[in-house]
């Protein structure tokens, strides 16, 4: 396995964190810890992060017991951790994970605007791939949102301020994880069915979402490919004169989340 970053990673001096990706359960489980920096990308959000980590932890334990697990086996700790707890940490935490999620579709949509799939066989009519086509920009692609948002569940507000609460609160927020917001497994999975034109429903993306931390095999790349995808961004999502908002992608200001397979190295949130 190569390493190496990109030399341009070297001078970033936004937070650096590695995550363990050889935990595959346990309440500090590496997926657990992604997700309460995907949900909290502020470097002074770590209370935040903990608390979440600390209640998706609980609540995997609390799965053990229904399995069969002895209740006794569970850390003191996570039997004292009353439910509406659990509850309110993790509904606050998913709601945040969704929005970097949308914010990733939305990277998708400018990343991949004009260029060619092609299929790995030809299709019955002759195809042999698909021009991909979407929004070119920033400004776009959150006015596009918004028309999807508009058409899916009826709610409308004044055109100048809806965009500036998608801007803020979607894409904004999620800019310094957007690479590794990208590279998610449920966000992966939406692009997918967009690209296919075929419905997704949000029992799916649940379902999408649940297996992505039952079964993290998928974290370590994800996080790899991250970092050169950092690079890409720069280019194709960077500051566009149809962007007078300054909402593009800066490098510098993006986090470096990266897999390690040494506990000690591991950082702690």
């Amino acid at each position: 396995m190569n390493n190496k970053l990109p030399d341009s990673l070297s001078r970033d001096k936004a937070e650096l964190i590695r995550i363990n990706v050889l935990e595959p359960s346990g309440p500090m489980a590496g997926v657990l810890m992604y997700y309460a920096v995907l949900a909290y990308p502020k470097c002074g959000e770590q209370p935040k992060r903990r608390s979440l980590i600390h209640a998706m932890g609980a609540m995997r334990f609390r799965e053990f017991a229904i399995q069969g697990a002895s209740w006794n086996d569970i850390p003191v700790a996570y039997r004292r951790f009353k439910r509406e707890k659990i509850l309110t940490s993790t509904n606050l935490g998913w709601k945040r994970i969704e929005r970097r999620i949308h914010a990733g579709v939305m990277g998708w949509c400018i990343y991949l605007n004009g260029k060619h799939l092609r299929y790995s066989a030809p299709t019955p009519e002759g195809k042999i791939g698909l021009f991909l086509q979407g929004p070119h920009t920033v400004s776009e692609v959150i006015r596009t949102f918004i028309e999807q948002r508009h058409a899916s569940d009826g709610v409308h507000l004044a055109p100048e301020a809806a965009f500036a609460n998608v801007a803020h609160r979607v894409w904004a927020e999620s800019l310094p994880v957007l690479h590794v917001a990208m590279l998610n497994p449920v966000t992966i999975k939406i692009i997918e069915a967009q690209i296919n034109k075929e419905p997704i429903t949000p029992k799916q993306v649940a379902e999408e979402f649940f297996a992505s931390i039952h079964e993290p095999a998928w974290l370590r790349k994800a996080l790899e490919d991250g970092e050169y995808l950092k690079v890409d961004l720069v280019e194709q999502l960077g500051t566009n004169p149809d962007d007078p908002r300054n909402l593009g992608f800066k490098i510098e200001r993006a986090l470096t989340v990266v897999p390690t397979e040494d506990p000690a190295q591991t950082t702690r949130i």
